[in-house]
């Protein structure tokens, strides 16, 4: 099986960086976590197909500019093989079809599933997929938007590798927190990537992606290497935080960060057994097992979320596979001029 070093993506990742204009109709994003369907025939599973198809519903009336791929792209362990592997088609490129998704691009990063199998491969897709966009294990893209007051601004997108800096956990225990590093060495070069991302960010939005959450009250909770490293750092310099791995749909601000959980796209719900674990009032809405209504038939409690950019601010809205609108956060306002580095 082919497999790239940690050392070497470690080092690729430092030099993908990228602007890329917006779809110019279009500011809004879609997220979506823990969705990558089965690892038997058809490769895809009820709620994540019931997902795709409520997500290319949506953006029929509601261009995208891109989505956000939030990690456990492959259930249950990974990629088994090269880039050339029969899942890419079939659990992603089959199923995230509809015709108004065919044209985005969607950045994805690894989940704790993602790594049980071959990550490169993931990696190396890339260049074989017009839509798959993992350049490395880490790394960034800045969008450029014209808002509806006519104004241009920019989003900064910095993807994270949060199985290389706060190490793998098997997936059967749902309570399991990350033990750790493999390797401290490898770690601690992306954390100085990412403070070095965060410290130059030009953008008027910031905003880290990665699999493991710092902040949830579902089952898996708060990651608590993150909530130690990742999170003085987005409070200091402005930037706000999306991820997934809890099967269940969050959103809470600390600190005036914002912690965005969407992990639903393979099916809802974990128990809501962690809330008190985190700072207290953060969590202000959230759709978990305790929340979950009486589901029928083969379209689940699955669904994404979609950020919603704008020279003003952003918000973020919670969507289930009905295409019913479950929660709308407040908007929040760009970065404080004194945080964004001299353009």
């Amino acid at each position: 099986m082919l497999r790239v070093s940690a050392i070497l993506l470690s080092l690729v990742a430092a030099r993908c960086t990228a602007t890329v204009p917006a779809n110019s109709t279009s500011r809004k994003l879609a997220l979506i976590g823990d969705w990558g369907g089965q690892g038997t025939p058809p490769y895809y599973n009820p709620p994540e197909l019931a997902t795709a198809e409520a997500l290319a519903r949506y953006s029929r009336d509601n261009p995208l500019s891109a989505a956000l791929l939030l990690g456990d792209n492959f259930y249950p362990a990974g990629i088994s093989g090269d880039a050339h592997s029969l899942r890419f088609e079939a659990t992603f490129e089959a199923v995230f079809n509809g015709s108004a998704l065919e044209d985005i691009p969607f950045f994805a990063v690894l989940g704790n599933h993602d790594y049980k199998g071959n990550v490169s491969a993931e990696v190396a897709y890339t260049a074989l997929s017009d839509r798959w966009d993992m350049p490395s294990t880490y790394y960034s893209k800045t969008l450029s938007f014209k808002g509806s007051d006519g104004a241009s601004f920019s989003a900064h997108f910095i993807a994270i590798d949060t199985v290389m800096l706060a190490g793998m956990t098997t997936g059967d225990d749902p309570t399991q927190q990350p033990p750790g590093p493999a390797d401290a060495v490898v770690a601690s070069s992306q954390w100085d990537w990412i403070e070095s991302q965060l410290s130059s960010s030009t953008a008027d939005f910031v905003f880290v992606f990665g699999h493991y959450p710092v902040i949830s009250g579902c089952s898996h909770g708060p990651t608590l290497i993150l909530d130690a490293l990742l999170q003085p750092m987005l409070e200091k310099y402005g930037a706000h935080y999306l991820s997934g791995h809890d099967h269940c749909q969050e959103y809470a601000e600390y600190k005036g960060v914002s912690y965005i959980l969407s992990g639903v796209g393979h099916g809802c719900c974990y128990e809501w057994t962690n809330e008190d674990k985190n700072p207290t009032g953060s969590i202000k809405w959230h759709h978990a097992a305790d929340t979950k209504a009486e589901s029928t038939g083969d379209a689940p409690d699955a669904g994404f979320a979609i950020l919603d950019l704008d020279t003003d601010g952003f918000t973020v809205s919670y969507f289930n596979a009905d295409l019913d609108t479950q929660y709308v956060s407040r908007k929040v306002a760009p970065r404080a001029a004194d945080l964004v580095a001299a353009k």
